[in-house]
């Protein structure tokens, strides 16, 4: 009971701070409440097999990480960035990115977390090897996760072996600047991780 109150105080929190341009925590619930894939005429998910131009690539990635910026800014945690919790605004000139469901949120802190509750697929080896995890390594290595699946159009890793120890393969279709970027999200160690606003600089998304 005890934690089920704290869990709900949590996701209180979370809807009343994470609501801005990039964000948009009251989707969630609407969402997680259909059994089928929910669009409508100016918001779609991203889309599981893409074929589009890697500008648009580009400009999904640097909204992600401001999104998610702007997230811890709010004190807040997002640990499920996948594919299936970003939106795409497509009823303005540009497409807008928006992040949704916060479920599995928590609040951030400057230590390690202990509890990981997002998709196995984006889990980052450090809790695999030690029950912990720092929060902008963690997004750090979603987003590597997310850009693979994009650019190659499969997930990176399959098991629990692969995300500890598999260098995933990219290819030779990619230019040099998005091979780095993808490589600088998936190193295996967080310390050796890009933060978020060096990602941001990085070369390949401007």
């Amino acid at each position: 009971m005890y934690l089920r109150r704290r869990q709900l105080l949590v996701n209180l929190y979370i809807m009343t701070e994470t609501e801005s341009l990039h964000v948009n925590s009251r989707w969630s619930s609407r969402l997680l409440q259909c059994s089928y894939l929910w669009i409508s005429m100016h918001v779609c998910i991203l889309p599981t097999k893409i074929n589009h131009s890697l500008t648009l690539y580009q400009m999904i990635m640097q909204q992600v990480i401001k999104a998610i910026t702007d997230i811890h800014s709010k004190g807040v945690l997002h640990r499920d960035i996948k594919p299936e919790n970003i939106l795409i605004e497509t009823g303005s000139d540009v497409p807008r990115v928006r992040i949704i469901d916060f479920g599995y949120g928590c609040l951030l802190h400057n230590g390690e977390h202990h509890q990981f509750s997002g998709t196995f697929r984006y889990c980052p080896p450090e809790w695999f090897k030690h029950q912990s995890y720092r929060a902008e390594p963690l997004n750090v290595w979603q987003v590597g996760v997310l850009a693979y699946f994009m650019l190659v159009g499969k997930h990176p890793f399959s098991t629990k072996k692969e995300i500890i120890s598999k260098e995933p393969w990219i290819g030779r279709g990619l230019s040099p600047n998005c091979q780095e970027f993808v490589w600088s999200c998936l190193a295996k160690e967080p310390q050796e991780r890009l933060p978020l606003d060096s990602l941001l600089a990085h070369p390949w998304l401007q």
